[in-house]
């Protein structure tokens, strides 16, 4: 005949009891084993799960509480660093957009400065292009002797109208050499003389 097993701890029909120790000579079974190692409690031992005097639901309620007001410890500390962080910004804004003004000012500044010393160099250009003769005395040596043959003259003679000597007369026609600046007015005045004017000059350079 099959032995039917004990009942264990939380079955109903589970009294408490322990199961009577095995004769001698007979082998303990898992139920003997089991009921060895965890005897049963008696229910008015266990406290009761909603009880308030329960000391696990006393320390899980302090825990909550703990909890509660760490979270909401850090949320302020929190709150308090972002409210920092936020007035140093709004400070470092506002001084950013007074120096961009000044900077605009001094560029504005520095731009009509500009304008100013444009207008300045231009108007100095244009004086001294005004102050500049109208028609530049232009030399040239095959225009020199074709004007000393006109007015009939030797290179000795050229020379004294001009106050230098015939070689250097000979030296300007041939290109070896060109006159001073100081001597274009005196060789372009040659221009408006006739053989006659030329001539009297001569005689009066001569006399």
């Amino acid at each position: 005949m099959k032995r039917q097993p004990l009942p264990r701890q939380g079955h109903p029909d589970f009294d408490g009891a322990l199961p009577a120790a095995p004769r001698p000579g007979i082998k303990m079974n898992a139920d003997h084993a089991l009921a060895r190692r965890h005897p049963a409690r008696p229910m008015s031992d266990v406290p009761a799960v909603d009880d308030p005097v329960c000391p696990r639901t006393e320390k899980t309620r302090t825990m909550s509480n703990v909890a509660a007001a760490l979270k909401e410890e850090i949320a302020r500390v929190a709150r308090k660093e972002v409210r920092s962080e936020t007035q140093k910004l709004k400070k470092a804004s506002v001084q950013h957009r007074t120096d961009i003004a000044a900077l605009k000012r001094r560029v504005q500044a520095l731009e009509q400065q500009v304008a100013r010393l444009r207008k300045a160099a231009e108007k100095r250009t244009a004086a001294a292009t005004t102050e500049q003769p109208a028609s530049v005395i232009r030399f040239s040596a095959k225009g020199l002797a074709t004007q000393r043959q006109r007015l009939g003259l030797s290179a000795a003679e050229m020379g004294a109208l001009l106050g230098v000597s015939g070689q250097s007369v000979y030296k300007w026609e041939d290109g070896k050499t060109r006159p001073r600046a100081s001597q274009m007015p005196a060789i372009a005045s040659l221009r408006g003389l006739g053989k006659r004017a030329a001539a009297a000059r001569l005689s009066e350079l001569a006399g």
